[in-house]
Formats: C-alpha cells, sequence, structure tokens
C-alpha cells in the first residue's frame, strides 16, 4: 500500500519549531500565534508589522529530506498616550471639569475655579 503523500496543511501539523518562548511546537501553531500578535500590536499602535514563514530543505541520508521551519515577525511598537483632562490650577481630572455632569436626576456644575 503506497501511503499518501503530505500535504502543505499536513506540513504544518508536523514539522515542529522553536517558538518565541523557546519551545518546541507545531509549525501551525507558531504561525496561528505570531499571527494573532501582528495583527493586535498592528491594531493597537497604527504601524505596519510583518511575518515571514520559511521552510528550508536539506538532503538526509537515502531518500530522506529534512526540513526546518521558522516563523520570524517584525512586531509593531509604540508608546500609549494617556489622556487625562488638567484645570488651569494644574490638577488632573478623567472627565472635563468644565463640562456638566449628569448625577442620578441633579446637573451639577464641577468648575475648580470657583472653589477657593
Amino acid at each position: 500500500m503506497i501511503p499518501e503523500k503530505l500535504t502543505f496543511t499536513d506540513l504544518l501539523d508536523e514539522v515542529k519549531t522553536i517558538d518565541k518562548d523557546n519551545k518546541s511546537v507545531k509549525l501551525g501553531d507558531a504561525v496561528e500565534s505570531s499571527l494573532t500578535e501582528v495583527i493586535q500590536r498592528t491594531y493597537e499602535y497604527s504601524k505596519s508589522g510583518a511575518m515571514d514563514i520559511s521552510l528550508k530543505f536539506a538532503p538526509g541520508s537515502k531518500n530522506v529530506v529534512e526540513i526546518v521551519g521558522t516563523v520570524k515577525t517584525k512586531i509593531p511598537t509604540g508608546t500609549l498616550k494617556n489622556e487625562f483632562y488638567q484645570s488651569i490650577k494644574g490638577n488632573l481630572y478623567l472627565d472635563n471639569p468644565e463640562q456638566m455632569k449628569l448625577i442620578g436626576n441633579n446637573v451639577e456644575q464641577i468648575n475648580e475655579r470657583k472653589t477657593n
């Protein structure tokens, strides 16, 4: 009986690689986790990312071929801006102190300039 030939998708399940945590994993699992990370960081930082999947083939003994699979990523990085409102006295607020605020059925004017 002739064994069934392997497809590219089969190789993703059979080829082992080392992931970013230095663990041995299936190439397909490394691709999935890397893809998720690149997409998340691209969205988070609004910068471009990249992922390269590489298969290298080398002759082995007799009719054997050795396959080395790698996944390399370029993960976008950046800084997250944290915005707060400030008053003229230099205090910070989560809400705009110059804006009317609804509390239950009452309306309060939060304005630091009127205090003191």
